[in-house]
């Protein structure tokens, strides 16, 4: 793979964007008036009073040291480049390792210890030796527990970090960094569904026991209560976001102070990876997977599943009626009949609707910035196939997370999400009811069809399998209509195509949060998010390989096609403030 060069450009021409983007979102958000004024218009003996100017709050001084050191990879011992170094307790001492890892900063003459912190790398806190000694650090990989942190943390909460994950939804990485404190049951074993997880217990069988989900500090509407076309099938809004741009999950238990009785089932906060360092960096990961064939139960042979279907036919109720044996072809073995092919077969119908499938995830995030703003920007492409086939998914998605400093104490950021996903879908496991209608899931009818049939049908001269696929059984329509299954094989082939078994989803948000410091310890913040989901659903049973079905008022039909489209916009406006 081969990344073209990419030259950002910072400095006066950045700064003035950025200015000029926060000015109109402010004249857009807060609703003040502008006027336009001529020169004309202001009386020339009128006196201009000017506003007083703002006190300038002047940082302390104190006697300095100089403090050199060297910063390396604890494992690859190579020199890390772009680490930040702090004064331990004072953020105005900072400095920053070159590209062979050196710095030079000065502290004041009292501080004892640096802090030491970079993307991807565990927090440290180094101490400092006698005056005049080099300093070594060397960087441990955030994929272990983090030792130190910035801030106090609450009781009743599980932090994970995620990083270089391969999932495909965050609900797997949940489960295998915290699942002790998060319990996950797979809702299917489609790729991309995800897991329904419960953080206090199952403690109502009527009402949601799920917990909230927060994303970047906007609460998210799961809208676990939405219908689908299919049966089996799950819109799993989670799949919106992709793994590789989450950074960290934080689980909170006993949420109800923070967020009422909204957050009496725990909440799951998920935060999306934002930029950290000045100098411009540029990651770029492709993953290759492959997912073999589930186990499943094994099934009867033709043989086995020929004497079992006899048997049940004795104790049908209405079998007397159909004495004849020549009634029910499957069972007259004759090689001389021109059936005998059709209903002498060894099929083993799994192998028609599993396969092994191939997954792969692309995605880039350019990171960076300058002192006026910090920028993450991340773009992803995944395909997920299914083992099941015709079940996979493929999803586009774009992150652009910007942290902007626009005067002293007052800054913003604005974040920006698009997401399109795209998955075919087929009926899924068994219905509630057998007795209501036909089987329409290619992967239960794998588990029930008869296994002396065929997927395609044979020519009777040549007595070979042709490239025609053998319609629904009819060797029991004499008993039932009902009785009938389809060809899973013709199912899935008849039923795939874009305006057929599709589902279509589209998801856009956007945030913009300004905050303001009063002083170091009192801040106030206002979040305004603005999110549309849209989502497209279209259900098909083909004519060929399909048995007929009764719909009541109508009589028996053939073929059947659904539509439905579901439409959601939410505008959230939530102020934080003022806390200490």
């Amino acid at each position: 793979m081969t990344l073209a060069s990419i030259n950002l450009k910072n400095g006066k021409n950045m700064k003035r964007y950025y200015i000029l983007c926060f000015s109109i979102l402010c004249a857009l958000c807060i609703g003040m008036p502008a006027y336009a004024q001529d020169d004309d218009a202001i009386d020339d003996e009128e006196e201009v009073v000017k506003a007083p100017k703002r006190p300038v709050v002047k940082t302390p001084t104190y006697p300095t040291m100089e403090v050199k050191g060297l910063c390396v990879d604890a494992v690859t011992k190579q020199p890390l480049a772009g680490i930040m170094i702090q004064a331990l307790g004072h953020a105005s001492y900072t400095a920053m390792t070159d590209e062979d890892g050196h710095f030079t900063i000065k502290v004041p003459t009292f501080a004892t210890a640096l802090y030491v912190h970079a993307p991807e790398f565990l927090d440290q806190h180094v101490g400092l030796g006698a005056e005049g000694t080099t300093v070594q650090i060397e960087m441990l990989s955030d994929k272990f527990r983090p030792m130190y942190g910035k801030t106090t943390t609450i009781g009743a909460q599980a932090v994970a970090n995620v990083n270089n994950t391969t999932t495909q939804t965050i609900e797997t990485d949940i489960e295998n960094l915290i699942g002790a404190d998060v319990r996950s049951i797979t809702r299917s074993g489609g790729p991309g569904y995800g897991s329904a997880m419960f953080v206090r217990g199952l403690n109502s069988l009527t009402a949601n026991a799920q917990p909230l989900i927060v994303i970047d500090g906007v609460v998210q509407d799961m809208q676990q209560t939405r219908s689908s076309l299919h049966y089996g099938d799950y819109n799993n809004l989670l799949l919106n976001i992709n793994p590789e741009d989450i950074d960290k999950v934080t689980v909170l238990k006993n949420a109800t102070a923070l967020y009422g009785a909204k957050g009496g089932n725990g909440v799951i906060i998920i935060d999306t990876k934002r930029g950290h360092s000045m100098a411009t960096r540029i990651d770029a990961n492709i993953g290759v997977g492959v997912t073999l064939v589930p186990r499943t139960p094994d099934m009867m042979d033709a043989s086995q599943y020929r004497l079992y279907a006899s048997e049940m036919l004795g104790t049908y109720p209405e079998i007397s009626e159909y004495t004849d044996p020549k009634t029910f072809k499957f069972l007259i073995d004759d090689p001389t009949k021109y059936y005998y092919t059709k209903f002498h077969n060894n099929t083993d119908w799994k192998d028609e609707v599993y396969h092994t499938a191939l997954n792969q995830n692309y995605n880039i995030n350019v990171q960076g910035g300058d002192d006026v703003g910090m920028y993450n920007l991340s773009l992803g492409y995944t395909d997920g196939q299914s083992t099941a086939r015709e079940n996979g998914f493929n999803r586009l998605n774009v992150r652009f997370n910007t942290d902007i400093n626009v005067i002293d104490r007052l800054t913003t950021r604005f974040d920006m999400s698009y997401t399109k996903l795209n998955r075919d879908v087929f009926d899924n496991g068994a219905p509630e009811s057998l007795t209501s209608g036909t089987v329409s899931s290619p992967t239960f009818l794998a588990l029930i069809k008869s296994p002396f049939l065929n997927p395609y049908t044979y020519n009777n001269v040549t007595h070979q399998l042709s490239s025609t696929l053998s319609d629904a059984d009819d060797y029991l329509t004499v008993l039932d209509p009902d009785l009938t299954l389809g060809n899973p094989t013709a199912l899935l082939e008849n039923g795939n195509a874009i305006n057929k078994n599709r589902t279509e989803m589209t998801h856009f948000n956007t945030v913009i949060a300004p905050r303001y410091e009063f002083s170091n310890t009192l801040s106030l913040t206002e979040i305004f998010s603005y999110t549309l989901d849209r989502i497209s659903q279209r259900y098909y049973r083909p004519l060929g390989g399909m048995p007929t079905f009764l719909i009541e008022g109508i009589g028996r039909v053939q073929n059947m096609a659904m539509s439905m489209f579901s439409k959601e916009t939410s505008v959230q406006s939530d102020w934080s403030g003022p806390r200490s």
